[in-house]
């Protein structure tokens, strides 16, 4: 008997989109192993409650509410609900395909733990499609992404993203759960929740496989659509960046010097790029030097955090 299937959604604020992101649940086909919905309310609360319960019984979607304003604290409390479950975890700003559901329970068919899944974003624009020349450096969110496959196929590193992944919540829990300290928001560390649980999940021995017929339909705003906001998500998705690799092992000499050396050859681009007089050139400028702004960032945030793990340490 395969293990029951539930979908999590951390949901802040945005009644009217989890509201439209609820009925795609409904209409959707589900697997047999399907147990249900959570919606998990992080932050003010905002009558998502209501949303919830405008929906019949039968779809058995249940609300929580989680304080503070902290989706991976939010996606934590809801797995402690759903410990024996495949969890296929989404947004609030989502529209599911009809097969996505059943995509994921067959591609864990059969199984208990030891793999995750992930499948394609498909971006749902708010206001057209964003420049062909911008799309590459827009974030996965923003511009879609699929691979050309037609079959289950391995990944050996982390490739999905929030509104689109899936795991056993046993083997999440088992690495710990998400980190607290990273996800959505300018009160939180940078994103990157997503990215760091599947790091460990692989290091653990969990193996992570893309699901072509697993898609997820991803409201794009119009203003995640366009220069500003891929300079934005660029410097936030560096610090990120930034954390991981200052996190590794042997990070101090021989990973920094090289980092160092890349950042002394990307001045280089940079600088040739944003004088170069042509939009898509002088845009990858801005964006490259707002990613290297984040790492430097993220290299000595992690620094502190390293430093506040040694205190508490000797404080024990």
């Amino acid at each position: 008997m395969d293990v029951p299937l539930v979908v999590v959604i951390a949901a802040c604020k945005q009644p009217a989109l989890l509201r439209r992101t609820l009925a795609s649940f409904a209409a959707c086909d589900k697997p047999a192993s399907y147990r249900g919905l959570i919606a998990v309310e992080n932050g003010p609360r905002s009558g998502l409650d209501q949303v919830v319960a405008e929906f019949s019984r039968e779809q058995r979607f249940t609300y929580q509410y989680s304080q503070p304003a902290n989706k991976s604290l939010a996606l934590n409390r809801a797995l402690a609900t759903a410990a024996d479950a495949l969890v296929v975890f989404t947004d609030d700003d989502v529209r599911v395909p009809s097969n996505t559901l059943v995509a994921y329970a067959e591609g864990a068919q059969g199984l208990t733990g030891g793999e995750f899944y992930g499948g394609p974003i498909l971006p749902d624009y708010e206001a057209g499609q964003p420049p062909q020349w911008l799309l590459p450096m827009l974030p996965r969110s923003a511009a879609g992404w699929k691979w050309d496959v037609t079959a289950k196929t391995q990944i050996h590193q982390p490739e999905f993203i929030g509104p689109n992944f899936a795991a056993f919540a046993a083997d999440v829990l088992r690495v710990g759960g998400f980190d607290t300290r990273l996800g959505p928001g300018r009160q939180m560390a940078c994103p990157g929740e997503d990215t760091e649980i599947q790091a460990r999940l692989l290091a653990a021995g969990v193996n992570g496989y893309y699901l072509p017929n697993a898609g997820m339909h991803h409201l794009v705003r119009a203003g995640s659509a366009g220069v500003p906001f891929a300079i934005e998500r660029a410097e936030r998705n560096g610090i990120y960046w930034g954390l991981d690799q200052a996190r590794q092992r042997g990070f101090y000499p021989r990973r920094w010097l090289k980092i160092t050396g890349q950042w002394m050859n990307d001045g280089w681009r940079i600088r040739r790029w944003a004088k170069s007089g042509r939009e898509a050139e002088q845009v990858r400028a801005q964006i490259m030097a707002a990613r290297w702004r984040g790492r430097w960032q993220g290299i000595r945030l992690a620094a502190q955090w390293t430093q506040s793990k040694t205190r508490s340490a000797q404080a024990a």
